[in-house]
């Protein structure tokens, strides 16, 4: 896809949409219009650049030592984490019963399935909650909450906190979630 920007023609193959292109595209706005205020403000965006490079590749490196299905599994829920997930759905795309997927993924990622899920959902509120003023309603069913409530009462359950006094506290570091 290409698109123009002031004076430069960028040809993307990485959906516009993406975190990473949004925080790229808005650190050339800045720059293109002078608004990198000071050396601190123009390194805080490129450290936030490099952070969404890493948040991006990470998705590729694969764990070692973990079976085929396991990472297919995983990377499955990654990428569908906003679609309504069953057990089942994610057993059939690695070609498995529901109940050795089940077990299998218990022992080797110390997690069930359903935690995995809840996991990647409550990572994306977070990137969301720190870097959108979307409604709390929106982002919850953008990570897959078909429910605004529910979404808050496990929200509350993992962080400890409510998504609106999160958001109000963005600056608590906040880096990885463990799930119990």
């Amino acid at each position: 896809m290409e698109r123009y920007y002031g004076e430069i023609w960028v040809h993307l193959n990485h959906p516009l949409d993406s975190q990473l292109i949004k925080h790229v595209l808005k650190v050339y706005e800045l720059a293109y219009k002078k608004d990198l205020i000071d050396n601190y403000y123009a390194s805080y965006q490129a450290y936030g650049f490099i952070m969404e490079c890493q948040r991006y590749f990470k998705q590729f490196k694969q764990k070692e030592n973990l079976p085929e299905y396991i990472i297919k599994a995983s990377n499955y829920i990654k990428t569908h984490f906003a679609e309504p997930l069953s057990i089942e759905d994610i057993a059939a795309s690695v070609n498995l019963s529901k109940y050795y997927f089940i077990k299998r993924f218990g022992e080797t990622m110390n997690m069930t399935p359903g935690q995995f899920i809840t996991k990647n959902r409550l990572e994306q509120a977070i990137h969301l909650l720190r870097n959108t003023e979307l409604p709390i309603k929106e982002i919850a069913v953008k990570v897959g909450y078909g429910d605004d409530n529910y979404f808050n009462k496990a929200f509350r359950k993992v962080v400890g906190t409510s998504p609106g006094e999160f958001r109000k506290n963005k600056q608590l570091p906040f880096d990885r979630l463990i799930i119990q």
